[in-house]
């Protein structure tokens, strides 16, 4: 899995704002929502 972007993560950059992988999500967190963390969580399934 991501074989291209492990090789040359400039030329294959991922499809986020900054091509890398990202923990933290600033267009979440202008969301304000008080129960969509910002940062990766892993949570019970409901």
């Amino acid at each position: 899995m991501f074989k291209e972007y492990r090789h040359d993560p400039i030329k294959d950059a991922l499809v986020t704002p900054s091509g890398n992988t990202e923990i933290f999500s600033k267009t979440i967190s202008d969301f304000g929502y008080h129960d969509c963390p910002v940062h990766i969580v892993l949570r019970e399934p409901y």
